[in-house]
């Protein structure tokens, strides 16, 4: 705890700096990216994968001189009704998912060279997945004599059971990123890459069971790490509107501990898609 509160100080008293300095240079805009997912266990074997979703987001950047602070978000929602198995096929489901994923970042750079900027900075992700399902029994049903279900009255109730598995937490990096000019026309290559890590806290909640089993479960710690890559071409126009068109992907490692065997499981998450940011830079 100490640690995180130590990196929010460091990186909002450097951010301070940036804008208290004079002649700061802004730039404002929107994020879209399409993201498909994969997962795929310890040996790189293909577990499942989901069709692409949109995500969209707002980002700020102020720069001065050689320093500059940067804050994104972004949110996405994938309403999940098939997957793709390990074997290609498609296998549609019986409840559908649906799967919401929230990104803030906040870097501090300092441009170590005319075309690279080097930063620290922390991400909170936010990563659910919520289903509903549905059941009717007789209301006088007794869960544990299940050999006599069918001798039961008519009276029956219906129940609406929700489950959310959700991942939350702090992850903390640093990385490189670059813009290098093609010729003076307004045209460029840029890209960055990234890696952040730390422990995401893994809570499953289920509501609406009808028998004594409700109950929320006890978080679990999950260590993480994250490696981003984000390249593509741009375009800024002399009156400030710019235009950038990429890749962007995210390999996501994740590490559980059995508490009774103490042996670790290593899953992989494959995140990648189009990347669109369109902005406007206020000098």
């Amino acid at each position: 705890m100490r640690f995180k509160l130590m990196c929010f100080v460091v990186i909002f008293v450097l951010s301070a700096v940036v804008i208290a300095q004079e002649k700061t240079i802004f730039t404002i805009g929107g994020s879209y990216w399409n993201a498909a997912y994969a997962w795929e266990d310890e040996d790189g074997n293909s577990l499942y994968e989901i069709d692409p979703g949109n995500n969209f987001g707002p980002y700020l950047s102020v720069s001065r001189g050689k320093l500059n602070l940067g804050v994104s978000y972004m949110i996405g929602k994938y309403p999940i009704s098939s997957i793709i198995d390990s074997k290609g096929k498609k296998v549609e489901l019986d409840n559908e998912i649906n799967m919401t994923r929230g990104d803030l970042n906040v870097t501090v750079g300092y441009r170590a060279h005319r075309f690279i900027n080097l930063f620290v900075g922390l991400k909170r992700l936010n990563w659910s997945f919520e289903v509903e399902e549905s059941f009717t029994v007789p209301d006088n049903y007794d869960y544990y004599d299940y050999y006599d279900y069918y001798n039961y009255g008519s009276q029956t109730t219906t129940y609406n059971i929700k489950m959310k598995d959700t991942q939350s937490g702090l992850l903390f990096g640093a990385g490189a990123s670059g813009v290098v000019p093609l010729g003076r026309s307004g045209l460029y290559l840029f890209g960055s890459l990234a890696y952040l890590g730390g422990k995401l806290e893994e809570k499953t909640e289920i509501s609406g069971m009808p028998f004594s089993i409700d109950s929320d479960q006890e978080p679990v710690d999950i260590s993480t790490g994250l490696v981003a890559l984000n390249v593509g071409l741009g375009y800024r126009w002399p009156n400030g509107l710019g235009v950038n068109v990429g890749y962007r992907g995210d390999l996501i490692q994740q590490t559980t501990t059995d508490e009774e065997t103490d042996e670790d499981y290593i899953n992989y998450t494959r995140v990648q898609g189009v990347n669109v940011t369109l902005s406007y830079t206020i000098r």
